[in-house]
């Protein structure tokens, strides 16, 4: 029997102790902590604001950030989202979110947004479909949040599985194939 491979995606801002040995490697999304492990860079996940066009019709139409205070915003990890604005990307404002919704799923985010339920921040990647098809809209014309990093986090260790270095290496050289 070959033993495995112990993986954790980790989209919350909540730290994982690699250390310990209970995962050989995570994906990480956001800005990381200095630490004494091993941070390979993969991409820059563009986010996006949005909600469906009857949950929009219901208020006046949002022309800045300040006004997500008036609205039910569905929220993960990040309870504070940041902006710039896409004509002077040097004006930059930080909301502080509440909504009725919150949980740490982005695809269960998605699905409450769909549904009508406010005004959600995801990866694009998530949504790429939705907004295809109209689904759900951008929520702001100017202004726009800061692509996001997703990095690969493990700890640096010259008796590292070869199975581990080989995988670490396929995620490096192929990630963007998968996009």
């Amino acid at each position: 029997m070959h033993p495995q491979i112990n993986i954790k995606l980790d989209f919350s801002s909540r730290r994982v102790n690699l250390v310990s040995g209970e995962f050989d490697l995570v994906f990480r999304m956001g800005q990381l902590q200095d630490s004494s492990l091993i941070c390979r860079k993969l991409i820059d996940l563009p986010i996006m604001t949005l909600a469906t066009e009857k949950y929009l019709s219901q208020y006046e139409k949002l022309t800045h950030p300040k006004d997500l205070k008036n609205h039910q915003c569905i929220t993960g990890s990040v309870k504070h989202w940041s902006f710039s604005n896409k004509i002077d990307p040097a004006i930059k404002v930080d909301i502080a979110i509440e909504g009725q919704f919150q949980c740490k799923n982005g695809r269960a985010m998605l699905i409450s947004a769909l549904a009508d339920n406010g005004i959600v921040r995801v990866p694009k990647l998530y949504c790429e479909q939705e907004v295809k098809n109209k689904d759900l809209i951008s929520v702001f014309d100017e202004w726009e949040i800061p692509d996001t990093p997703l990095y690969m986090v493990y700890v640096q260790n010259k008796f590292m599985p070869n199975k581990l270095k080989v995988f670490i290496e396929f995620v490096v050289n192929n990630f963007n194939r998968y996009l």
